[in-house]
């Protein structure tokens, strides 16, 4: 297990990057009660985004003590609007994210998005093709990230079997203090029975996400069971 932990590591990294993909469970904050449902979330060219990310890979004996010490990794990221596509008779705006490792590596991915007054909208490619790599793409299906008006006990499925409920409006924790956000709770049939996924967002758009999956596994050195726990999490610093 040991000799894994690294690849095991950066699949965890990698799979952020390549995933909506959400703050720690806890109850809302005080509320000022300012937010009202969202119809909308900054998508044009230019908008940029940067959040502090953070992963973290526990391995867990089946009472859930520590059985290897924690590996953590942290990045800067960014996310910026950079181009317009009409792709499958619609017009997408492509953003391109970014993070940039502690250590001086990095990893880049594009996401294709749109909203109209149903909700926001992205498609479900190929994560590296940037702008115009698409071209001529005959076929693709689109993941519905919200429904619009946002509010309180608002729920939407989508691709895969996910399903996504609007749970509460609550002040969550950024990377410059607190915001006040709508938390959204996204589950699908795969989900183990404590993976949990939540995100938040407000006019800004993501505020904050939190992704929680554990696996349980072999050690390969003790032939132990054990528990695999990866946590992701990105908070915003800054948004457009």
């Amino acid at each position: 297990m040991k000799r894994l932990l690294p690849i095991l590591f950066m699949l965890g990294a990698l799979g952020a990057c390549s995933e909506d993909p959400v703050a720690p469970p806890g109850g809302p904050g005080m509320l000022p009660d300012t937010l009202g449902p969202l119809t909308a979330v900054p998508l044009s060219l230019g908008d940029q985004w940067t959040y502090d990310v953070s992963w973290t890979l526990s391995v867990l004996s089946p009472d859930r003590d520590d059985f290897y010490p924690p590996r953590r990794r942290r990045a800067d990221g960014i996310k910026e609007i950079v181009a317009t596509e009409n792709l499958l008779g619609e017009s997408w705006k492509v953003e391109r994210e970014c993070w940039r490792f502690e250590e001086g590596d990095s990893v880049q991915s594009y996401r294709r998005y749109r909203q109209d007054e149903t909700g926001l909208y992205r498609l479900f490619v190929d994560l590296s093709a940037p702008p115009g790599a698409l071209e001529g793409i005959q076929e693709a299906e689109e993941i519905q990230r919200l429904a619009y008006p946002l509010d309180v006990a608002v729920g939407w499925a989508s691709l895969g079997g996910r399903r996504s409920v609007v749970q509460s409006k609550e002040m969550v924790q950024t990377a410059t203090g607190e915001a006040e956000a709508y938390r959204i709770d996204v589950t699908s049939h795969r989900d183990g029975e404590n993976d949990f996924i939540r995100v938040w967002f407000n006019e800004d758009g993501l505020v904050r996400r939190h992704n929680h999956h554990e696996l349980n596994a072999i050690d390969v050195d003790s032939g132990n069971h054990v528990i695999v726990v990866t946590d992701e999490i990105e908070t915003l610093r800054k948004g457009p």
